[in-house]
């Protein structure tokens, strides 16, 4: 067995990246070699505090450009800076493309930023990697490890229930984001999902590369059910093990976020899944089309009612 290589995309936030990093060396005895993405930040002084902290904890980083030759081995940390923020799924296939070049490298953990390990969960999930397994996954907690990140362990939704999802008056009636999430017995092994969370998720670098990596015309949101679909049609299966943990710090986020940059992000992703991976009718496609302008007219007056102090 290989090494494992641990990508971790980041955006504007070196403080909770070293922080990951950092946990990872103090709850790891596999072997790993991290691949930092920085998504094309905007903040200068975040990337020269990226870079310096990656530089005490990995004195050899490496810097890449991208230009690999092929059979090439990285360092133990390397830090790469995409041109352009083409979002989620294209930042990892950066990190992805890395990973294929090495030899060293037979297994990938996609882990997000915001993740901190509490107890060694690698070597576990390295051997929890069947030959029907797709991806594995640990159980993420919110901050303070009292509450479970329920996004973590998902059923797959139909093609109505993503359109119901996404009615704007009132938002979520038949409560979809609810029902979808499946009940977690801690301590209970190996679990079957469909959806493993993109926050922290282990499979064989092999499996990434049979799929062609994440969809990429997905800017942000329904990675994860994209690729359940392209795992699912290898006759694969996703588990979560109920015996290992770590901490989802974005998890402790309540507040909704009304950008309309982020709900076009999701309608338009919505849309390009059930277009491409369940192959709706035209009907179909309008009423998500209408659902996206009329969510959209409610967070413009949203926001005007907020200007206004009202």
């Amino acid at each position: 067995m290989g090494k494992t290589g641990i990508i971790i995309l980041e955006y504007n936030n070196w403080e909770d990246t070293l922080n990951c990093i950092e946990s990872v060396l103090q709850y790891n005895s596999a072997e790993v070699k991290f691949i930092i993405v920085d998504n094309a930040s905007t903040n200068k002084e975040a990337i020269d505090k990226l870079k310096s902290g990656l530089l005490n904890l990995f004195p050899e980083l490496k810097e890449s450009d991208l230009i690999y030759n092929h059979n090439n081995s990285i360092e133990e940390a390397t830090l790469i800076l995409a041109a352009e923020n083409k979002g989620y799924a294209c930042g990892n296939n950066i990190g992805l493309e890395v990973a294929y070049k090495d030899p060293d490298i037979s297994h990938v953990m996609i882990l997000n930023s915001d993740i901190l390990f509490v107890e060694d969960i690698i070597p576990t999930l390295l051997k929890n990697l069947r030959d029907d397994t797709g991806i594995v996954s640990p159980v993420l907690f919110k901050k303070g490890l009292k509450e479970i990140d329920k996004n973590c362990a998902r059923r797959e939704l139909t093609a109505n229930e993503i359109i119901k999802l996404h009615i704007p008056f009132p938002a979520d009636p038949f409560r979809i984001s609810e029902k979808k999430k499946i009940a977690i017995k801690l301590n209970s092994g190996l679990m079957k999902i469909d959806l493993p969370s993109g926050s922290c998720m282990l499979a064989r670098k092999s499996l990434f590369q049979q799929i062609d990596g994440f969809d990429p015309n997905t800017f942000l949101y329904y990675e994860e059910d994209i690729l359940s679909k392209k795992i699912k049609k290898l006759g694969l299966k996703n588990y979560l093990n109920t015996n290992l943990k770590c901490i989802h710090l974005g998890a402790t986020t309540t507040k909704q976020n009304n950008s309309r940059f982020i709900i076009n992000c999701s309608s338009n992703s919505a849309r390009y899944l059930l277009r491409k991976y369940y192959s709706i009718n035209f009907v179909q496609d309008i009423i998500m089309k209408v659902f996206s302008n009329l969510i959209n007219i409610r967070l413009y007056f949203i926001n005007i009612y907020h200007k206004l102090g009202l």
